[in-house]
């Protein structure tokens, strides 16, 4: 099991990380697990600078997938009325092609302070450092 604070989330804004002389880009993985180490850090400019000004988000409770600068708002709105937001991030596949699929369990405390764990997948469309597509299944009601 991988856990996404073991990716610096600010790596993903150089887009780049120091491997001895030279710079290599971040991989696919790396860019997922860079998106849930900004979720567990609450920093919603970071989780959208990941997508760049294309990239798009849908989630199984979407109509259609939406760009992520739109969905920022609802994000931040996601973190204010839950408490200790965190993904702890379980498998993960990488399917050569710039798709990545990611293993979650969302926690964290209802407003009326009774916790939840909710698991589900993302699957990342990557391109070039950048995330062109997020989709993420789960089931919510245990948000309800």
């Amino acid at each position: 099991s991988q856990n996404a604070r073991d990716i610096p989330w600010k790596l993903a804004s150089s887009r780049q990380v120091e491997k001895g002389p030279e710079m290599t880009a971040l991989t696919p993985l790396e860019i997922a697990l860079a998106y849930f180490a900004a979720w567990n850090a609450h920093d919603v400019d970071q989780i959208a600078s990941l997508f760049g000004d294309s990239g798009t988000f849908w989630d199984n409770q979407m109509p259609e997938p939406r760009p992520m600068r739109e969905l920022k708002p609802g994000f931040i709105g996601l973190m204010a009325l839950t408490k200790n937001l965190t993904f702890d991030v379980g498998g993960t596949f990488e399917a050569g092609d710039g798709r990545v699929v990611v293993e979650w369990i969302m926690k964290g405390e209802k407003g009326d302070g009774s916790s939840f764990a909710i698991p589900g997948i993302d699957v990342f469309e990557i391109e070039d450092a950048t995330i062109t597509a997020a989709r993420a299944y789960m089931n919510p009601t245990a948000l309800s």
